[in-house]
């Protein structure tokens, strides 16, 4: 049993953002409780709809702030039967959303232009994960350090992507603490990566349909919560393509020098190694509920300020714990022909592995397969311990 310290973990990307003064500032743009709730973006998106179906609207647009921000984020409009506000280029075409972007673009007049499309393309972003988030529940998947290693190190297998589930359409991956540094555009001092927000749509596969999947790589500023990083990126991932393909190589323009492989390959290969890890057979998994939070107000003097910043550093979000503690396998490396050469030895990667089952082996199901030491001496070791075991005699009585 983990002692009570060792539950908690700082405070979380989604909850310092409240705390920037980003909700009132959307707030003051006119978006009542500052991030949309779901409902009046269904309200919205379901009132757009009607509106193309009737013709009453033009789709996709020809002109105006909407075109101009698909195009300065290089998106394309979605396709007319897939008009979901869960689809992101949909999703900046609501009255709400647009309404941000215009109260934005003239705040920032004067501004440089990419200073002024990084400005709203960030904001916009930051609104969509944040709402998915909240609607699907505020779940959050902390990966110990050990399962991290083996996840981002193990080699993903050729299975097509429609049979890749996700836990949840929109969840929030915390990292183990310094896996890796990155900067961005405009801030060229890199910051350790806390963890990534992780959108897919639709959640469920479906036979012959790309499905979008969105990440929010979020950064800790040593500094202040307003000075944190975040860099996003999104993919449309066909049916047949092959889960151990998956990257983001667009994810390194999102940085200026530091951290450009981990965002276009260690992130989606850890994220997609989780989801396999979830329906694989027997995860570890820990759910750790949210610790209750004393009240400043009930308190006073020293003890009131002692509350208030255990509050500002612990964070008051239930998580699920992923993984454990296991032998540390960070040596492990492939061979430069992608062999290994069994005179001494060696490390065999994680992978994963269909593994058949039931009547007549019919069915499969996924599999994770730690690394292990393989080589000459450890077979011979177990010979020879072999050897050794005597076969058992029945005593005769006497």
């Amino acid at each position: 049993m983990r002692s009570t310290r060792e539950e908690r973990i700082p405070i979380l990307w989604p909850e310092r953002l409240e705390r920037t003064g980003f909700i009132e500032m959307l707030t003051m743009m006119g978006i009542r409780g500052g991030i949309p709730g779901w409902k009046q973006i269904e309200q919205e998106s379901e009132i757009l709809r009607r509106q193309i179906e009737t013709g009453e609207m033009s789709w996709p647009p020809s002109d105006g702030l909407y075109r101009i921000l698909l195009d300065g984020m290089g998106r394309e409009p979605p396709p007319l039967e897939d008009l979901s506000p869960h689809s992101f280029p949909f999703f900046m075409g609501l009255p709400s959303i647009l309404r941000v972007a215009e109260t934005l673009l003239a705040m920032s007049q004067g501004a440089p232009p990419w200073l002024q499309q990084q400005t709203i393309a960030t904001t916009l972003h930051e609104i969509y994960h944040l709402s998915r988030w909240r609607h699907f529940g505020r779940r959050v998947y902390v990966i110990e350090r050990d399962t991290f290693e083996l996840l981002a190190n193990s080699d993903l297998p050729d299975m097509p992507a429609e049979y890749l589930v996700a836990p949840l359409p929109h969840f929030y991956v915390r990292f183990p603490d310094g896996v890796f540094h990155f900067d961005v555009a405009g801030d060229p001092v890199p910051q350790p990566a806390e963890g990534v927000m992780v959108g897919f749509h639709p959640a469920e596969p479906s036979p012959g349909k790309k499905r979008e999947v969105s990440f929010l790589i979020t950064g800790r500023s040593p500094n202040d919560p307003a000075d944190d990083n975040v860099a996003f990126v999104a993919a449309l991932v066909r049916p047949d393509a092959p889960v151990s393909q998956f990257a983001l190589p667009d994810a390194a323009h999102a940085v200026e020098k530091f951290g450009q492989k981990e965002l276009s390959e260690t992130v989606p290969r850890a994220v997609i190694a989780l989801c396999l890890y979830l329906q694989s057979e027997h995860p570890v998994l820990e759910p750790v509920p949210a610790r209750p939070r004393k009240d400043p107000a009930l308190y006073s003097g020293k003890k009131r300020r002692r509350i208030e910043k255990e509050n500002e550093r612990t964070s008051a979000l239930g998580y699920i714990r992923v993984g454990r503690v296991v032998e540390d396998v960070k040596g492990v490396t492939r061979d430069a022909t992608g062999r290994w050469k069994l005179d001494h030895q060696v490390w065999v990667r994680g992978h994963w592995r269909w593994q058949a089952h039931g009547p007549k082996h019919q069915l499969r199901k996924l599999i994770f397969i730690r690394p292990y030491m393989k080589g000459p001496d450890f077979a011979e070791s177990l010979t020879i311990r072999a050897a050794k075991v005597q076969p058992a005699r029945r005593r005769e009585k006497r």
